[in-house]
């Protein structure tokens, strides 16, 4: 029986072989996963992102500009004094610059979407971008 498995040193070298490719075969599953789930992640990221940009310009800074063009004709008639003119007028500002910041994030989303994607972006994004 020694002498058998003495001489088969074939065998040993297989079942290593077939270790190895156990693991490499895991690992590749592994990374895998991951990549579907790190695209997973950054669509998501991508598709808030351009949610929040587009409500921010749809429904909020038309109502805050028309709040301070209400506000800047009531000034203008002499109906209130300066400061509902300057609250309105940093309210719409602040609302700019979140306008900014969003566009900027749905930047870095797409990018990191293309990332995880290994390539450039489908062409469903494309117009977005």
């Amino acid at each position: 029986e020694f002498r058998r498995v003495l001489f088969r040193s074939g065998a040993v070298r297989e079942r290593r072989v077939e270790l190895q490719r156990a693991a490499a075969r895991h690992r590749l599953l592994d990374l895998q996963r991951r990549v579907v789930e790190d695209v997973r992640v950054a669509g998501i990221a991508f598709r808030a992102s351009l949610d929040c940009e587009d409500r921010l310009a749809t429904q909020l800074l038309p109502r805050l500009r028309a709040r301070r063009t209400t506000a800047e004709q009531a000034y203008a008639a002499g109906q209130t004094d300066l400061t509902p003119l300057l609250l309105a007028e940093g309210d719409l500002r602040a609302a700019e610059a979140k306008a900014v910041q969003f566009r900027q994030q749905a930047a870095t989303a797409l990018f990191q979407l293309r990332r995880a994607m290994g390539g450039p972006e489908p062409e469903a994004l494309e117009g977005r971008s």
